[in-house]
């Protein structure tokens, strides 16, 4: 094993007052999300000394206003570099700017703006922070501003400027922070559903997800109303009826979303008669357990009974349900999910250590079940 010497020097490097060294470089998680917060938290402190503190404004001034923008500069990195890739999931033709290489807050709220118009989603937090971040590129289009007295061309900064007032600004940054955290925690959101590849150019899975709830059960489709039907969709959601069809033909294919019509697409690894076998056993366990003095030795015996009573793909499509059930993930993850505990090849080490752990598990297996289009199951 090769060990990486850590540089010290006598200036940067470890100290004996241990509650004082900060972990940096690979000595942690140290990426983007670390850079805002620690910028965002700067300005916080800064804000708090200077109310708390009778202190000269005028110098305090500039690292605060500085760690603000670049701060903010950071959170638009951050969410182009995630809409960019939401952008490429859908082969977007939108062009991204090279994000790393630009300190323009212009060009990356433009270039935000720009990739933002892939989702509808995307468009409130665009409109809200609008008026927020055209205030810092006004005054500090490039990060120079708040560093240096004087530009390149030797021009002195700020001199349209004569007060910048503290609780005027950090009112205005903390409103620009929410609402900048809450596009971060949406993109984050989007970016996982299109890795899902369920979407058609211009329809978002949860477009396609409604659509699904406004047709008519499949059995119906032979009626002379669903010409009708089709027609306030197609003017509902503003697509043509070549679209229409192919979104029609995805959700029958669809695990999740055919249920919605009425259509039923079985996985092939569980039965009905073995879930059946599981809820009663598992239920048996979880309402004796109080009476039993060898708890260990009962749960042994219950999971051997599971076991032998139903198949280990079985076991594993329960492992799976109760994944995206707890964790609230995609039906598209069934698989992926039913491949990964397969091969762990451990079907009692799953019943023991994770189906049997806790009562409330029953609800998250059903409700995994519900989510991927198996209510056949728990009928």
């Amino acid at each position: 094993m090769i060990l990486t010497k850590i540089k010290n020097n006598k200036t940067f490097g470890y100290g004996n007052c241990t509650s004082f060294n900060a972990c940096v470089g690979k000595n942690g998680y140290n990426d983007i999300e670390s850079y805002k917060l620690g910028y965002k938290n700067c300005v916080e402190v800064i804000v708090k000394h200077l109310k708390d503190n009778q202190v000269n404004v005028d110098s305090l001034i500039y690292p605060l206003l500085f760690s603000a923008r670049h701060c903010l500069e950071l959170y638009l990195k951050n969410l182009g570099t995630i809409v960019s890739l939401i952008n490429k999931n859908c082969e977007s033709n939108i062009t991204a700017i090279e994000i790393e290489k630009t300190h323009d807050l212009k060009k990356l709220w433009e270039n935000l703006k720009s990739l933002s118009k892939i989702d509808n989603r995307f468009e409130n937090f665009i409109l809200k922070l609008d008026a927020y971040i055209t205030d810092y590129f006004e005054i500090d289009l490039t990060g120079e501003t708040f560093r240096y007295p004087f530009n390149k061309n030797n021009d002195h900064h700020l001199d349209d400027y004569s007060v910048i007032n503290i609780l005027k600004f950090e009112e205005r940054f903390n409103k620009a922070i929410n609402i900048l955290d809450d596009f971060v925690f949406c993109a984050d959101f989007l970016l996982e559903e299109y890795n899902q590849k369920t979407f058609i150019k211009g329809l978002s899975r949860k477009i396609i997800e409604e659509i699904s709830l406004e047709l008519p059960d499949r059995k119906h489709w032979s009626d002379s109303s669903f010409k009708t039907t089709k027609a306030e969709i197609m003017h509902k959601f503003s697509i043509s009826s070549n679209t229409l069809t192919k979104v029609i033909n995805l959700i029958q294919k669809h695990k999740e979303f055919s249920s919605n019509i009425g259509i039923n697409l079985p996985v092939c690894d569980i039965t009905k008669d073995e879930f059946v076998k599981f809820k009663e056993l598992f239920l048996c366990f979880h309402n004796n357990i109080e009476s039993k003095k060898d708890y260990i030795e009962y749960k042994e015996q219950i999971s051997k009974l599971i076991v032998t009573n139903i198949s280990d793909s079985a076991i594993y499509a329960l492992r799976t349900f109760k994944e995206i059930g707890f964790f609230n993930k995609y039906s598209e993850e069934y698989s992926p999910l039913l491949n990964h505990f397969k091969s762990k090849n451990d079907s009692n080490d799953l019943v023991f250590s994770s189906l049997l752990s806790n009562q409330s598990n029953i609800n998250h297996i059903e409700s995994g079940i519900n989510k991927c289009g198996q209510s056949q199951l728990l009928i």
